[in-house]
């Protein structure tokens, strides 16, 4: 029975894990692009002449 539950255990762990580290990743993509949108010359605003 307590080899069951420590499986169990490992596998919530790792799906955890898995779930959080995608997120993350997620979220660096995400500030990389707005970082790039927010520097890039080619989405800054100009005023009209």
């Amino acid at each position: 029975m307590l080899e069951l539950a420590a499986i169990w255990i490992i596998v919530i762990a790792t799906f955890i894990w898995f779930f959080r580290d995608e997120r993350r990743l997620r979220q660096a993509r995400l500030e990389a692009q707005a970082r790039y949108f927010a520097t890039a010359p080619d989405y800054r605003h100009e005023a009209s002449p």
